[in-house]
């Protein structure tokens, strides 16, 4: 036994104040006390070795941002730099502390009396979740640190996936949690990769920095403290082991970061999603197992039948199909066929290097050359007129070809992305022949894979720079990492997908931020409209002829005001927006031309509460006071005149308390559309292009038409008052803001195309397996 795993500082076992327990002195001693030797020690050495990498970090920042500095464009970004250095300096000790007394903690936490691994994990993951919810009213800035925080996470989460599952299961058996050696753990571990982040990230938020200099920080970070984390874990684990803690520990990685349902007991927990998962394995099996037969019996069909394509495809597709010749004794084996397709691929990969990305012809690979290539060199590699392969083999290459036509000939991928993902046919081929459960698993990761690109792209159209979009950079390095990587081992995939997903994530959430904006934006302006609109027509009803002109003044001028911002701010149905109006009616009430001498005592009783009210409206837009003192003067005025005016006409006995029965809601129903808007609405009323756009919901991707150009976006908002669709491209930006009329049109003319982003490669496999069931009925019918 290594003699440093029998010390225990004196500190530590006896719970001084002086030690680190005292971050919180009234619990952490007494839980100090009961952690067992092994977790003590365990507890230190992760402190002393985060500790030191930390000031190995802290020690590299001042160089990193010397050199920004030094390279800035300008002496202000330089003297922003020379700050940021000059603030991690003062405050060096004090994040220090902060990260380490909060490591601590999570180790006080993790071994506290009654606390589910659920809830000690709840602080910093519902701060990161608060922090998720809250993205969108975030600034940039922010958004760009936990986009940053998000990737190291993901990055780390999956690198140590195996050591970090073994390391929870054993602190949960130090924390008193059962853990059988094949069982997966769910803990708040202290020192997991998202508990890191999210304490460094606390403790930096002292500093008053430049977003570029704190994004410096998290590099650092990354690359000094969290890339030491493999060796970190290793040695805990290691040090466990050698005190016995499940020295036999073989667990899952699966339940790695997931969250104890509240109320439920760990053992509980995870004897209940064992059963889980174990039955839903069971059902999936049983369900790939049965398609895996009827594929078997399908997949012979595939030479004779192109399904699902157009006709010169297919027939282009299926000559090419039958240059591949088949034996039940084929004189091409299956090594000779694998060596024959890692050619092809590195001759794609080559191609790929070398071709003008500006020209999506010259990537554009069609499954029938693909075919041909092969066909041509299995003819070379055979001594003989006979060079077939095994009967499974061209079945399976026919319908990876047939899978891509599908893709190829479908609108919702554009043209340069179709030529970027025909690169992957052959690796896919390859896969589709190693690995048996391709076709019926929908989670297997090359599927995944397939599925995530193609679902990404709908959005996306080539601009004349498209070579620069960083949407298609992405996809060309995804796809030239397979085909330059790919041999046999499907791991590929998986860690591909994960970079990919993760790099989606984050564009995501930047478009996701400017969607926001924007949707708060125009239903914003579409509430004002709506708002003004009411106000007039309110303004417009009021029987103003024969008024004195400083009464209309105030009324159109000054008094719409107040009405405008009760009904922002409270809405049609609000007690103020209710006084302000009741408040204009009885205005124009006592200073009306029907009004006389007769109605002095119902004036009389109003004017009180009427002055107030108007006093108040006024002050609230903080209306001018002296121009306030003419309009009362004036007003004092009229009601003098009249109160002394003689009785010519019957007038109601009472002034009006109650808003007239044809209020905003008439109005509202008719909401704010213009005539041409209405007309344009019953001129395709009877047509099923009007219910195809008012069925149109929020997230449809479309294709507009239009001026010699066609554009791509989504719907994102269906305004509440106005009713108009507002339409964004991939990203972000506004594209489009129509009524359900003018999309109704388009549709019926052709210049607008709804977009299915639904998982394509899925989407072709569904289809083309329905087409080869029919083939089969008819066959056996026959």
């Amino acid at each position: 036994m290594n003699p440093d795993d029998k010390i225990i500082p004196i500190d530590t076992a006896r719970g001084d104040a002086t030690a680190p327990d005292s971050v919180n002195p009234r619990g952490s001693a007494s839980i100090t006390r009961r952690m067992s030797a092994p977790a003590i020690q365990l507890r230190e050495m992760l402190q002393r070795n985060l500790s030191k990498q930390l000031q190995s970090m802290f020690d590299s920042v001042d160089d990193a941002l010397f050199d920004l500095a030094e390279n800035a464009p300008s002496n202000q970004q330089q003297n922003v730099f020379f700050e940021s250095m000059r603030e991690v300096r003062f405050k060096r000790v004090e994040i220090e502390r902060d990260f380490l007394e909060a490591v601590q903690q999570g180790f006080v936490d993790l071994f506290s009396d009654g606390a589910a691994p659920a809830a000690q994990l709840g602080n910093g993951q519902a701060s990161m979740q608060g922090s998720a919810d809250s993205l969108a009213i975030l600034d940039e800035d922010a958004v760009e640190e936990m986009v940053a925080i998000d990737s190291m996470v993901a990055k780390f989460d999956k690198q140590l996936a195996g050591p970090l599952a073994a390391l929870d299961a054993r602190l949960a058996h130090l924390a008193g949690h059962e853990v059988t050696r094949f069982g997966s753990v769910n803990i708040s571990n202290p020192v997991c990769p998202k508990r890191l982040c999210q304490t460094f990230s606390s403790a930096c938020r002292i500093l008053s920095v430049d977003i570029k200099a704190r994004i410096v920080l998290f590099k650092l970070f990354e690359k000094i403290v969290l890339s030491d984390l493999a060796a970190i874990y290793k040695q805990a684990n290691e040090k466990l082991i050698r005190a016995n803690v499940l020295p036999d520990y073989r667990g899952s990685v699966a339940a790695v970061g997931s969250a104890t349902p509240a109320g439920e007991s760990k053992p509980a927990a995870a004897l209940k999603a064992g059963q889980q998962t174990e039955l839903s394995e069971r059902a999936i099996s049983v369900v790939e197992a049965q398609q895996a037969r009827e594929l078997s019996q399908l997949i012979s069909f595939v030479p004779q039948y192109g399904v699902g394509l157009a006709d010169t495809q297919s027939a282009a597709l299926s000559n090419a199909l039958q240059l591949l010749q088949t034996s039940n004794y084929p004189v091409i084996g299956n090594e000779v066929l694998w060596q024959l397709l890692n050619t092809l691929q590195r001759q794609h990969a080559a191609g790929i290097a070398s071709a003008d990305m500006g020209q999506p012809a010259a990537l554009l690979q069609r499954p029938e050359d693909v075919l041909l290539n092969l066909a041509t060199k299995l003819a070379a590699a055979s001594d003989s007129a006979d060079h077939s392969i095994g009967q499974r083999e061209r079945d399976v290459i026919g319908l990876v070809s047939m899978l891509f036509q599908f893709v190829l000939e479908d609108r919702v991928v554009s043209e340069p992305m179709k030529a970027a993902l025909s690169r992957l046919q052959v690796p896919i081929i390859k896969v589709a022949m190693n690995e048996s459960n391709f076709f019926c698993s929908p989670s297997h990761p090359a599927r995944k894979l397939l599925n995530e690109m193609t679902e990404s792209v709908v959005g996306w159209v080539a601009s004349d720079n498209y070579q620069t979009d960083p949407l298609y950079q992405m996809v060309c390095s995804t796809v030239e990492r397979i085909t330059r990587e790919y041999d046999s081992d499907s791991q590929l995939f998986f860690d591909v997908l994960a970079d990919y997903k993760s790099w989606l994530d984050s564009d995501n959430k930047r478009t996701e931020l400017r969607r926001k904006r924007l949707v708060d934006a125009e239903s914003g302006r579409d509430e004002s409209n709506r708002a003004r609109e009411d106000v007039k027509r309110l303004i417009d009803a009021q029987p103003l002829e024969g008024m004195p002109a400083f009464i209309s003044q105030m009324v159109e001028k000054v008094w719409s005001n107040i009405l405008f911002l009760a009904y922002v701010q409270q809405g049609p149905d609000g007690d103020r927006w209710s006084s302000a109006r009741q408040t204009l009616e009885k205005l124009i009430w006592t200073v009306s031309p029907k009004r006389s001498g007769g109605d002095r005592a119902a004036i009389l009783r109003e004017l009180p509460p009427l002055l107030k009210a108007l006093r108040q409206g006024l002050e609230s837009i903080n209306y001018d006071t002296r121009a306030g003192n003419d309009f009362f003067e004036q007003l004092e005025r009229a009601h003098m005149q009249v109160m002394q005016r003689t009785a010519s006409l019957p007038v109601p006995s009472k002034p009006p308390s109650e808003p007239p029965a044809a209020g905003l809601q008439d109005v509202s129903a008719m909401q704010s559309a213009s005539p041409a808007a209405v007309e344009e609405v019953s001129n395709v009323a009877n047509n099923q292009y009007l219910s195809a756009a008012t069925a149109m919901a929020v997230g449809q991707w479309v294709e507009l038409q239009g001026e010699g150009e066609k554009k791509r976006c989504r719907l994102v908002a269906i305004l509440r008052n106005s009713g108009k669709r507002i339409f964004i491209n991939r990203a972000g930006s506004k594209a489009a803001e129509l009524d359900v009329a003018g999309i109704a049109q388009l549709l019926e003319s052709g210049d607008m195309l709804p977009l299915e982003d639904a998982q394509l490669f899925d989407k072709a496999l569904t289809s083309i397996i329905d087409g080869l069931r029919k083939h089969q009925h008819e066959a056996v019918g026959t």
